[in-house]
């Protein structure tokens, strides 16, 4: 969570393997205050903890407190998952799962391509009767890949009927919902951002013959890329798709999803918290506390306004939260804040709002 002072223009990441130290600096940046960063240098086992500072013109803050993680190894793919290479022989990599950040997977980039009449890709995929959701996060690429999504097909056959939603193409960075309405037809396209940056969540939703494909920064605002009418059969085979990009480069090429989840449809938003309180917490600091009724959330949005008309996020926190700190304030008297939970269902309605002046 950033610290909430909104002098900050940075943060750097230190990290451990004890609790108490030694930390070393591994990241830090001075004109990127989104509260993100993704350790890739790690080992299968091994914990890690980690602080954070936060940075601005005068220096450095202290550190937060540490915060543990202990890398998982890939494992072979749960029951009822399977993995093929579409249109060549098996790939020699085979996937790794772990049952981490709501499942896992790392896959293989394959084949020709995902498009045209015919598919050429890895595919991890199981079997799925019916009305179906289908929702996950990607979060890494690397070596030559040239699309990667989520992926519906009638059979493994290359050129079966098919739906995607991929992220590739120029530059790597276009969102589109793919249709391959007939067996051995073409592929057509329905565009969605062509400015996607990873992490980004996708979702592929089948309700009767009616096929719609989105697109989330954040697992829970979603934007329709594209809808199709197909007439595909009851069963099909539905899950993780990635192709090569021509064997440009000689490092492996591998592409990692989280988050991935097969449901008949997303789940409902979170109930709303209540009960927002705010206190002064020392000079230039307002502390919140707030009821948590939801037993379903993946975590919390903290807005505040000056003007009690535009409010604006100031923090996103675990699903456990149940209270914030705002520091580095000018004026906390004159602020007032709201708090919502999430989930990849959507944002649960508003608390009440709060501000040392008293709740609204």
């Amino acid at each position: 969570s950033p610290s909430g002072a909104y002098t900050a223009h940075g943060y750097e990441v230190f990290r451990a393997t004890a609790s108490d130290g030694p930390f070393t600096s591994i990241y830090s940046t001075n004109n990127w205050t989104t509260p993100t960063y993704t350790d890739t240098m790690v080992t299968a086992g091994t914990t890690y903890y980690y602080v954070v500072s936060a940075l601005n013109q005068a220096g450095a803050s202290g550190k937060s407190a540490p915060a543990s993680a202990r890398p998982a190894a890939g494992g072979m793919l749960p029951a009822g998952w399977t993995y093929t290479s579409i249109a060549m022989a098996k790939a020699a990599g085979e996937p790794k799962y772990a049952d981490v950040a709501n499942h896992s997977m790392v896959i293989d980039a394959t084949g020709a391509g995902i498009g045209g009449a015919s598919d050429g890709c890895s595919f991890v995929s199981r079997a799925c009767s019916g009305d179906f959701t289908i929702t996950a996060r990607l979060i890494d690429r690397r070596g030559d890949v040239s699309r990667m999504g989520l992926m519906i097909r009638e059979s493994l056959d290359a050129n079966a009927k098919t739906l995607t939603v991929t992220l590739g193409d120029v530059g790597g960075r276009q969102a589109r919902f793919g249709t391959r309405a007939t067996s051995g037809g073409k592929m057509t396209s329905q565009s969605g951002n062509d400015y996607t940056w990873l992490p980004i969540w996708f979702r592929l939703q089948r309700v009767g013959n009616v096929f719609s494909g989105f697109q989330s920064p954040d697992g829970t605002s979603w934007f329709p890329v594209g809808t199709s009418n197909v007439a595909m059969s009851n069963s099909n085979l539905v899950g993780l798709a990635a192709s090569g990009g021509g064997g440009k480069t000689k490092s492996p090429s591998t592409v990692a999803f989280d988050h991935v989840t097969l449901a008949i449809k997303p789940p409902p938003p979170p109930a709303a918290p209540s009960a927002l309180a705010a206190a002064s917490a020392g000079k230039g600091e307002v502390r919140l506390t707030w009821k948590n009724n939801a037993t379903d959330q993946t975590g919390f949005k903290v807005e505040a306004t000056g003007d009690d008309v535009h409010f604006y996020e100031i923090a996103d926190l675990a699903p456990g939260a149940t209270r914030f700190v705002n520091t580095g304030l000018s004026a906390p008297a004159g602020l007032s804040y709201r708090v919502r939970a999430y989930n990849t269902g959507g944002y649960s309605g508003y608390s009440n709002a709060a501000g040392l002046a008293g709740q609204r």
